[in-house]
Parts: structure tokens; sequence; C-alpha cells
């Protein structure tokens, strides 16, 4: 799930932070794909707007297990 989409569906990264119980600085050290845990989280809370997408994650890990 992509940060982007995030930010526009709660408008600011501190109510998205708010949102998870988070400092805003988390939500800025997000990468352009938010954490696996964060993005199961919001496609249940809201499924029809989020949907969780696993390839996403398993395409990542294999990129960062690359580039050790």
């Amino acid at each position: 799930m992509k940060k982007k989409d995030v930010l526009d569906f709660f408008g600011k990264g501190i109510k998205a932070a708010e949102y998870f119980g988070i400092s805003p600085v988390a939500i800025t050290n997000w990468g352009d794909i938010i954490p696996e845990k964060r993005a199961r989280q919001l496609s249940m809370n809201f499924p029809g707007y989020f949907k969780f997408d696993p390839e996403m994650y398993q395409r990542n890990s294999r990129v960062y297990h690359h580039e050790c």
C-alpha cells in the first residue's frame, strides 16, 4: 500500500499518526510503501477504500534481500 494513498485519505500525516497511535515522525520515516502491519490494519478497517496487496510486500522483501 502506498504512503501517498494513506496521506490522501487522512489529509495529513498527523491525522494518520493519530489513527495508528504513533508519532508523526514515524509516518515521515515510512518509505513509499507503508509497513505491512499498517496496510493490513487499513484494509480491515476501511475495506471499501484500501485493499491489501500481499504481493507488493513479497516483491519488496526480495528487493531488500538482494541489496543486503
